[in-house]
C-alpha cells in the first residue's frame, strides 16, 4: 500500500493538483482514499483531474486495487479493470441483468453492466 501511496502523490503532483489522501482502517482491510479536488469551471482543471484519475486507476489496477464509488463517467473504465478470465465477472453480471431486467429499465449501464438491449 505504501508504494501505491507514493505513486498517488507523484501522479497528483505531476498534474499540478493538491494531494488530499487518507486511510480508513478496518479489522480486515484498509481503504486508501485519494480525493481529486479541482475547479470544475476551469477547462484546464477538468482536463488535469481526468488525466490524473485515469492514471491513478491504471496504477491501482497494476497493484490489484480498485476504485470505490466511481463517478458515472468512469464506470466502464472501472468495470473493465475486473478482467480476470476474459471478464468473467462482467459476463456473469450481464447474464443476471438480462434475466432480471430484460428490458434494461433499472439503472441501465450502472457500473458498466448493460442489458443486451444496450450492448454494442
Amino acid at each position: 500500500m505504501g508504494e501505491f501511496y507514493q505513486e498517488s502523490r507523484r501522479i497528483i503532483a505531476e498534474h499540478e493538483l493538491d494531494f488530499f489522501a487518507g486511510f480508513h482502517v478496518y479489522p480486515r482491510h484498509v481503504a486508501h482514499t485519494v480525493m481529486i479536488i479541482f475547479n470544475q469551471d476551469s477547462e484546464k482543471g477538468r482536463r488535469r483531474s481526468d488525466l490524473a484519475f485515469r492514471e491513478l486507476a491504471a496504477v491501482a489496477k497494476r497493484y490489484g486495487y480498485s476504485e470505490y464509488r466511481v463517478h458515472l463517467d468512469y464506470m466502464d473504465l472501472l468495470a473493465d479493470q475486473y478482467d480476470f478470465n476474459n471478464h468473467a465477472l462482467w459476463r456473469t453480471q450481464e447474464r443476471v441483468r438480462d434475466t432480471l431486467d430484460p428490458n434494461g429499465i433499472l439503472s441501465p449501464g450502472k457500473h458498466g453492466v448493460r442489458s443486451s438491449r444496450y450492448r454494442s
